[in-house]
């Protein structure tokens, strides 16, 4: 993170994260102006027979009182509210999408950033300069102040259209569960539309109800579940949203928590919260950390010095000023200067799972996203089509996951790419093979997106040699697991029903830190899809779109991304 001096007594910071690249902020009155630059940046919606999709970033601001600078108890960012009318903005031409969440105390539908994209088809490094972003002051209350502001981006893919869930044989038919029809039992994680576990459920509308576990509904658990009834509002996929274009990284990571107070680091670190008062740093007046807890999210002390466990690098000062917010960074090289070129800023972030998912829901919320739905998922990952015969077996690359010439299990990290912007898995992607960072090889997760970038000696990026879901969304299998929201019955906690249902319209992320996330996020018997780094090299069938992995997930590979309901 750097920050720039611009009028008498502001300050306006960038931040980056994976491939954006965010310079020359300012801000005069209400208009905040900057340059953005992406990576692996595309748009084929043009394409005959191409994928109706393009990729794009969401932009969103925080601000706080330039006082805070120097104040005792300094307060964390808030949420920067814009003018909710889209052509108010000047994006240089770029595509531009509001997007909205209900916020405040009564709650009011605000604009609380911005979808940049590309207008017209192309592909590769997308710049955008001079954008004018018009902050709605008047609306917010914060007219006339001195103000710190922080630009913040997301890179995300565009998921259209319609799709069929299910189980069956062909067509565009596919299964959930472990993949063979002959082991449905009371145990099995299997979704279909029948008990015979081989017809597909089509969804034909995204405002429409869907019976769980009855005749015509979708079967969620076992083939002997209680029934109920998916309502209107939950997200099912039909219709379009947004999805991170990569897994949280732990720079991402890095910049919530340092756009927080004390306090809510506390809250939101695993050495603030999980270990207690064992490190001091769960007491807001502390000053002194002991080295045997810097890593922030993870700590041990079976070693001196001190070394990160399972590539979870975020590290934590070990001295600091009372009350003060703690300034953490990426430190992978463990020489204890952040932020260098080898310290994994881009490395997936684990071990978000604590306490029922705090730490990922919280950086949902504070990102004005929400966690997606077992549906947008198998959306995601799958398309509408069918890409092999039988889809019981298809990986998320579109390829017979059951066939071992078609994964490209991670064998260890290319010598001298560790924790850098190039950091890629062994052995590198090839034409024939879905490539997925899996077969416990790699000591940890790696670079987000890691595959997207296979090389000069590899062959020409495809879906499968880089992994990718449909969409072009990356790491959609392997790496971290990908946290989803689950309905209906869930086979980790018995027979237990949906009690508060995610709105794909009201439970999205308001900004605000000091407030609590959606009651539908947390309430829900929540869902691992996907697999991790740390599979073991026989268990293929993790990678599976339709494998059902419904626990409570290991912090070393649980991570996550997020989603946004398109026009909310």
């Amino acid at each position: 993170m750097f920050f720039v001096m611009a009028v008498c007594l502001l300050f306006v910071g960038k931040l980056s994260a994976n491939n954006v690249s965010i310079s020359n902020v300012t801000l005069v009155s209400d208009t905040i102006k900057f340059d953005i630059s992406w990576d692996n940046s595309w748009r084929n919606t043009g394409t005959v027979n191409s994928t109706v999709n393009y990729d794009g970033v969401w932009v969103f601001i925080k601000y706080r009182d330039a006082c805070d600078r120097t104040s005792s108890y300094p307060s964390a960012y808030n949420h920067v509210q814009l003018d909710s009318v889209v052509a108010n903005h000047y994006t240089n031409g770029s595509g531009k999408q509001m997007g909205f969440s209900y916020v405040g105390s009564p709650l009011k539908r605000r604009a609380v950033g911005i979808y940049l994209y590309r207008p017209t088809d192309g592909t590769g490094t997308y710049t955008l300069t001079g954008l004018k972003l018009h902050w709605d002051q008047v609306a917010q209350g914060t007219v006339g102040g001195n103000w710190d502001i922080r630009v913040n981006a997301i890179e995300m893919v565009y998921i259209p259209g319609e799709y069929p869930i299910g189980s069956g044989t062909g067509g565009m038919n596919f299964r959930l569960g472990c993949g063979n029809p002959t082991v449905n039992s009371a145990t099995s994680y299997n979704f279909c539309n029948n008990s015979t576990g081989l017809v597909p459920y089509i969804v034909t509308g995204e405002n429409v109800t869907i019976p769980l576990n009855t005749t015509g509904g979708l079967w969620t658990y076992s083939y002997t579940s209680g029934t109920a009834t998916m309502p209107t509002t939950c997200p099912k996929g039909y219709g379009a949203f947004w999805c991170m274009k990569y897994e949280i990284s732990q720079q991402q990571y890095c910049d919530f928590l340092n756009s927080l107070d004390r306090q809510n680091q506390i809250n939101n670190t695993y050495i603030g919260t999980g270990l207690g008062g064992s490190t001091g740093f769960n007491v807001i007046t502390a000053t002194t950390l002991s080295s045997t807890y810097k890593w922030a999210m993870y700590t041990t002390s079976v070693s001196s010095p001190y070394t990160a466990v399972q590539r979870q690098e975020i590290a934590c000062p070990t001295t600091f000023a009372a009350n003060m917010p703690v300034t953490f960074g990426c430190d992978m090289n463990n020489n204890g200067t952040y932020g260098e070129v080898d310290d994994g800023a881009n490395t997936a972030c684990n071990y978000l799972y604590y306490s029922n998912q705090v730490f990922l829901r919280n950086y949902l919320d504070w990102a004005c996203l929400r966690p997606m739905s077992e549906m947008e998922y198998e959306k995601t990952c799958r398309g509408p089509i069918a890409n092999v015969a039988y889809q019981t077996y298809e990986a998320v690359w579109g390829q017979d996951g059951s066939n071992g010439l078609y994964r490209n299990a991670s064998t260890g990290i290319s010598p001298g790419t560790g924790g850098r912007v190039n950091e890629i898995m062994t052995p590198a992607p090839n034409s024939g093979s879905g490539s997925s960072v899996w077969a416990n090889n790699t000591g940890g997760p790696l670079r987000v997106g890691q595959t997207y970038m296979p090389g000069s000696s590899s062959p020409a990026p495809t879906r499968s040699n880089t992994g990718s879901s449909y969409y072009g969304v990356a790491d959609m299998s392997g790496n971290v697991a990908d946290f989803v929201w689950s309905y209906g019955n869930n086979p980790n906690y018995g027979n237990s029903q949906v009690s508060t249902w995610l709105n794909r319209v009201t439970d999205i992320g308001d900004g605000d830190v000091n407030t609590t996330p959606p009651t539908s996020w947390s309430v829900a018997p929540n869902c691992y899809r996907g697999g991790a780094w740390d599979l073991a090299s026989g268990s293929w069938q993790y990678l599976q779109i339709s494998y059902r992995y419904c626990d409570q997930g290991s912090n070393a590979n649980a991570g996550g991304r997020g989603v946004r309901t398109v026009n909310y």
